[in-house]
């Protein structure tokens, strides 16, 4: 690897929506609605204000990003289908404000929520071939508000608005990537139209798919979990993780899940709002090494190893 994160921008929005309604609104009870709050530890999602659109929400993460250098490569990764109309031109009018209509751009969906971690190895891709490109602006970002229904996943997860930009620069110093993976199961490529059995067998088995996955990338950077300060995970639910910290000792405190109550989960971003999060809060040391891991419905787990 050659290239490490050198900023974050995040947009979060301030609206929020309790988890009692979005349940309500998918035809849960009581009991799921308690479960999701006392075992899952989610609370409330940000939403968008009524009528904005997704480029709106995508512009306000570059904003905060204060982008002031060359951009030679643009990749947006998303979970869901972009919701704009057929030759939109979407990426066009979140760059145009940003003179950046002249860059290369793509947009990445394949991997569902892991669709970042796979716009990460195709950057590492990109600057290994190109000597000449130093810096790829990831823009990241999904929302729901063309239907509620959309922000539950049954038995495990609320999912929130948000977006995030992230420069990627070639050797940069500031969180340098030590390694990159996208692991799938094709097992489960049904996603969120899996039938019940298979889905049953999923939350049964995706811990361990999970494990597996890490191990892989952990593996490519030459170290062991052990090894790992702090693991900043997606934001599925606190169930996941205790179990996960129980399988492999890893301290579950060394869990980043301090937003998991007010924000849940938000598709493609976790991992990097959690990065700013741990950022803002001081709590990185020269030289520590974090692992990102996000898992997508299909099913596809990607992680990274990043040192500090």
């Amino acid at each position: 690897m050659s290239f490490g994160i050198a900023k974050i921008g995040t947009y979060i929005p301030s609206l929020r929506q309790k988890i009692d309604e979005v349940l309500e609104y998918s035809g849960c009870n009581e009991r799921e609605i308690k479960l999701m709050k006392r075992l899952h530890n989610i609370h409330q999602v940000p939403i968008v204000e009524n009528g904005q659109r997704l480029e709106e929400t995508l512009r306000y993460a570059l904003l905060d990003l204060h982008l002031d250098i060359k951009v030679d490569l643009v990749l947006y990764a998303h979970s869901l289908l972009a919701q704009v109309p057929h030759d939109y031109g979407l990426l066009n009018k979140v760059l145009m404000p940003f003179d950046l209509l002249s860059t290369k751009k793509f947009g990445i969906a394949q991997e569902a929520c892991a669709s970042s971690f796979y716009a990460m190895e195709l950057a590492d891709l990109y600057f290994a071939k190109k000597k000449n490109v130093n810096t790829i602006l990831l823009i990241l970002g999904d929302q729901s508000n063309m239907t509620t229904r959309l922000r539950y996943i049954e038995n495990s997860t609320v999912i929130g608005d948000s977006a995030v930009a992230v420069l990627l620069q070639k050797k940069n110093e500031t969180n340098k990537v030590l390694s990159i993976g996208v692991y799938r199961d094709t097992r489960f490529n049904q996603g969120f139209y899996e039938n019940p059995q298979k889905t049953a067998l999923f939350n049964e088995e995706y811990v361990s798919i999970i494990i597996k996955a890490i191990h892989e990338t952990l593996t490519k950077a030459n170290v062991v979990l052990d090894e790992i300060q702090y693991i900043l995970p997606y934001n599925v639910n606190k169930m996941t993780w205790r179990k996960f910290s129980k399988l492999t000792h890893f301290p579950l405190e060394n869990i980043i899940l301090d937003l998991l109550p007010e924000i849940g989960h938000t598709y493609t971003t976790d991992c990097f709002i959690n990065l700013d999060y741990l950022q803002s809060q001081n709590r990185l040391k020269k030289g520590d090494k974090i692992l990102m891991v996000s898992v997508g419905l299909g099913c596809f787990v990607g992680s990274a190893v990043i040192e500090h």
